[in-house]
């Protein structure tokens, strides 16, 4: 009880106390007589410790009767020294860490599971790419002319240059030419193709698709030397590609909720 008003986990642990005189070889022999009681306390670092403040060594069945003091008379100390139970500690049993050294530990946790989470957001960035570039190789024709100009789109947004869906092809070539100069040639050629592919009612031939891709593959180079390594594969890990798509479609909402607004 003493323990636990200070916050100490306690138990109640039975047994028996063995008498030398019940020994028999390696046999000991126990009656009700024998049977014992004591409070075992949970400390941090060591584990249940027995507390036992009950002299077994003195029994009630051999122990002669204390003679009454006399009123009046001064109490005399105890003969002998009651031993009680001292805790039992494990000399190789180390302390638990402390509060410092918990806070470092959740501290590394978050740090890893955060540095962790970043590269898993890189790597589903450049997946979603690939995966991208893959379907729009895929199609009719027309089709993969038209994925070829929408990943050349992409590859203007990673360089900071803006294509709104509001813009035709011939506009979106210029633009991309008055922002990154000699590199945006490619897009010049390509903006007739695609224009051609989106309105005419045939299929192109297949020589004009395999150009169409070739023309894009060759944006990509022309901006890796003008712009360097480490912006090109920065570019793989850039999100704006994967979201402006979704920019255009609310700017033109906004736009059409304006006018009809007056």
């Amino acid at each position: 009880m003493l323990a636990r008003s200070q916050g100490f986990p306690t138990r109640v642990a039975v047994g028996y106390l063995l008498r030398s005189e019940g020994r028999q070889g390696d046999v000991y022999t126990v009656t009700t007589a024998d049977a014992h009681a004591w409070a075992e306390v949970n400390l941090a670092g060591y584990g249940w410790v027995s507390f036992d403040p009950t002299d077994f060594t003195h029994r009630a069945s051999t122990a002669p009767q204390q003679p009454q003091t006399e009123p009046g008379a001064v109490d005399k100390p105890a003969d002998t020294k009651n031993p009680g139970s001292q805790p039992i500690v494990d000399p190789h049993l180390t302390g638990g860490p402390g509060t410092r050294a918990r806070i470092i530990t959740g501290a590394v946790i978050a740090l890893a599971a955060i540095v962790i989470l970043f590269f898993m957001l890189l790597f589903g960035i450049a997946a979603e790419k690939i995966r991208r570039r893959i379907r729009r190789r895929t199609g009719t024709g027309n089709q993969r002319i038209v994925g070829a100009w929408r990943d050349t789109a992409d590859r203007l947004v990673e360089r900071g240059v803006p294509v709104p869906r509001s813009l035709t092809a011939a506009e979106a070539a210029a633009h991309a030419e008055q922002h990154l100069g000699e590199p945006a040639r490619a897009v010049a050629v390509l903006a007739p193709m695609v224009t051609a592919a989106v309105f005419y009612p045939g299929e192109p031939h297949e020589d004009n698709v395999r150009e169409a891709w070739e023309l894009s593959a060759q944006f990509r180079r022309d901006l890796r030397r003008s712009r360097g390594i480490f912006r090109a594969l920065r570019a793989w890990f850039d999100p704006r590609p994967l979201t402006s798509g979704w920019r255009d479609r609310r700017r033109l909402r906004n736009t059409l909720k304006q006018m009809q607004g007056g």
